[in-house]
């Protein structure tokens, strides 16, 4: 058995703008240890998701936002807090 680690990544988002329907939308996806935010239009998700591997987490991620309809156009800094150390 692995040992689990946590992992920061981020997504840019096929989205128009951040607004209340996307944020229920990721909320409804389960995926509670991502926060939104908005740069120069273009919307983006970062998450801190704990996981046996950064493919794993970011494998994870993607699959509940497609159920929830959300479309990711760029996936950023896979990084594990453990090579931080």
């Amino acid at each position: 058995m692995q040992t689990l680690e946590e992992f920061e990544f981020e997504f840019q988002l096929d989205e128009e703008e951040l607004n209340e329907e996307l944020a229920e939308r990721v909320f409804e996806a389960n995926c509670s240890d991502a926060m939104l935010w908005e740069n120069e239009h273009i919307v983006h998700l970062s998450f801190e998701r704990t996981a046996e591997s950064v493919g794993e987490a970011v494998e994870e991620a993607l699959a509940q936002l497609r159920d929830a309809g959300i479309q990711v156009t760029t996936i950023l800094a896979p990084f594990s807090f453990a090579e931080a150390g």
